[in-house]
């Protein structure tokens, strides 16, 4: 459907269903609408909802909208987005969108919110959400709305990062917790300068000490001593 060439009715007639019209375009499609809501939720069409003044409907204005004898009319414009919105659309008409707005796989899951494997279902399977229908549908018209969510994305995988810019870590999990446990055993810091307290870290975490005595020198730590024990046991 183009946007800039409003297309024209050329005959309207009752549909079976309740407050349901068959139409025929001057191009040669045809389509049924359902004007349900309209009647219903706009007070102005509440006499429509009577069936036998509803099915009184003709063209009027040489294609331009649809009436009836008590004067009520309504836009073939109008009558044309109700048809697109409670059309069911497939996969190539979803891969029709994304080709008609220009947007990738990625640019297009993150404008639905959906993820990307969800826009890969949709051109293959029959089976989109009805919500992500509407989106689409509303997104076709809207160009405001899609400048407003849309994000370029570029084709590829993001760059790698460079792992020697990359800030050094404690090796291992284990001289982490050693030095957590040194720390918590302490009672009284050693003398309050950058090289001691480097120094009694290092000690720390390597099991030489496990804090410090009241008389601020380092406290040899428990196993430790027993370790020494042990190994001299044996040796004897």
């Amino acid at each position: 459907m183009d946007a800039t060439s409003p297309r024209r009715l050329k005959a309207v007639t009752p549909a079976d269903a309740p407050y349901t019209l068959h139409l025929v375009w001057t191009t040669g499609e045809a389509e049924t609408v359902d004007l349900t809501g309209v009647i219903h939720r706009a007070m102005v069409f509440a006499p429509l909802q009577d069936p036998n003044l509803f099915r009184q409907v003709e063209v009027i204005n040489w294609g331009d909208g649809i009436a009836w004898p008590n004067g009520l009319d309504y836009g073939s414009d109008s009558l044309e987005r109700l048809s697109e919105l409670q059309s069911v659309m497939g996969s190539e008409d979803f891969a029709q969108w994304q080709k008609d707005l220009g947007l990738s796989n990625q640019e297009a899951a993150d404008l639905l919110g959906v993820s990307l494997n969800s826009i890969k279902n949709y051109r293959k399977e029959n089976k989109i959400p009805r919500a992500v229908q509407i989106a689409c549908t509303v997104l076709r018209h809207d160009r405001v709305a899609v400048d407003a969510l849309y994000r370029p994305r570029k084709a590829g995988r993001p760059p790698t990062a460079d792992k020697s810019k990359a800030p050094k870590r404690v090796k291992g999990a284990a001289i982490r917790a050693g030095l957590h446990i040194a720390e918590s055993r302490t009672t009284k810091m050693p003398p309050n300068t950058i090289v001691e307290k480097a120094r009694f870290k290092l000690l720390a975490t390597t099991g030489q000490i496990a804090g410090a005595g009241n008389d601020g020198k380092p406290r040899v730590a428990k196993r430790a001593q027993n370790v020494k024990r042990s190994k001299g046991k044996k040796e004897a």
